[in-house]
């Protein structure tokens, strides 16, 4: 078990810089002279420290939000080598074909506007002002909604059975 760091300013700036670039929890301790465990202790003791983590954490969840609909949107280019025949001779051919992310698509849809592309969607499972949120009150607001979310409790009791 490592030890615990001291914990100081210079320490903390490297480490929320660290996040800024793209680091992630366990890189971004290392670089500021952390312990992993370190962070979620300060995280836990220091209601500010708690703030600008979860502050850099959406940060990424808009990055990856951002790339997802430039994905689902733009798609990426990607190659094909295709057999073309070229006077008289058999030659392969390199060309740029744009991929789109049907997935992604569907996933950024049903999750922007549940009511209309969500197979499971209860009218209670939003806010009720949801309707009259702007696309960036709703990108501010998904960390409190992932967070409730992953909160849901999930029933493991076993399926009655009825086959008698």
């Amino acid at each position: 078990m490592s030890r615990k760091s001291k914990r100081t300013r210079a320490r903390d700036k490297r480490f929320f810089e660290s996040l800024e670039k793209g680091a992630t929890i366990g890189e971004a301790a290392k670089i500021a002279g952390y312990s992993r465990r370190s962070i979620y202790d300060y995280s836990a003791e220091d209601p500010t420290f708690s703030q600008q983590l979860d502050d850099a954490r959406m940060d990424l969840v808009e990055k990856l939000e951002r790339e997802a609909d430039r994905r689902a949107i733009e798609g990426v280019v990607d190659y094909k080598s295709l057999k073309v025949t070229q006077d008289g001779k058999t030659i392969s051919k390199i060309v740029p074909i744009r991929r789109y992310s049907d997935s992604l698509l569907q996933f950024r849809l049903r999750r922007l506007d549940p009511k209309n592309y969500r197979e499971n969607y209860k009218e209670d499972d939003l806010p009720d002002d949801f309707d009259d949120l702007e696309l960036e009150d709703i990108t501010q607001d998904l960390g409190g909604m992932l967070k409730a979310f992953l909160n849901v409790e999930i029933s493991h009791e076993p399926a009655e059975d009825n086959s008698e």
